[in-house]
């Protein structure tokens, strides 16, 4: 059975069979009343669910896509994925490894036991770090947290870096990162 599709631009000339323009499909589907109507295939709907797309002109799919790839390319793929993979590991160890050199003795063994680290600030208050890119700040009052602050760099970097970040900001300035750290005041 045809389906039959409206528009209100006539952009869709009666007789298509089994394609539809990407403006036409457009115009019909915000159409609130259609000023004449077009006559299409069933073909289109089972093509666009068999993994079918839109190109600029025509209902495209079906067998054809996704696109096949060459052995050549998934080499190509793979040998990318496997690059970016190492250089992500390599700058995850050269974090930790910065960030270790900027610990106290009972800093770094807080992190290997706890996966964090307490600090006190020229204040006396006690902060605690967790392994993190955000919301893994945490100041302590007895041996409760009191609130958790979220504030991390704007671009990604591995948790350590970030966490050496949080340190050195509490360390230095201490009121600049409460200015800037979101708050959330825990029960």
């Amino acid at each position: 059975m045809p389906l039959t599709w409206g528009t209100t631009n006539g952009s869709i000339t009666n007789n298509i069979t089994g394609s539809i323009t990407n403006t036409a499909a457009w115009t019909w589907w915000n159409a609130t009343s259609a000023s004449s109507s077009t006559t299409v295939t069933s073909s289109v709907w089972p093509q666009w669910c068999q993994g079918g797309y839109y190109s600029t002109t025509t209902v495209s799919g079906g067998a054809n896509w996704p696109p096949t790839e060459t052995p050549a390319q998934r080499h190509d793929r793979e040998c990318a994925r496997d690059a970016r993979i190492a250089a992500e590991r390599a700058a995850n160890e050269r974090a930790e490894a910065l960030l270790r050199d900027h610990l106290t003795a009972e800093q770094a063994a807080q992190l290997i036991k706890a996966d964090g680290f307490d600090l006190i600030t020229d204040s006396g208050k006690r902060y605690r770090v967790r392994r993190g890119y955000a919301g893994n700040v945490y100041l302590i009052e007895g041996e409760h947290a009191t609130r958790r602050y979220c504030i991390h760099p704007d671009i990604h970097v591995p948790d350590a870096d970030a966490m050496l970040a949080q340190k050195l900001l509490l360390e230095a300035d201490e009121k600049a990162f409460l200015r800037i750290a979101n708050e959330t005041v825990l029960a």
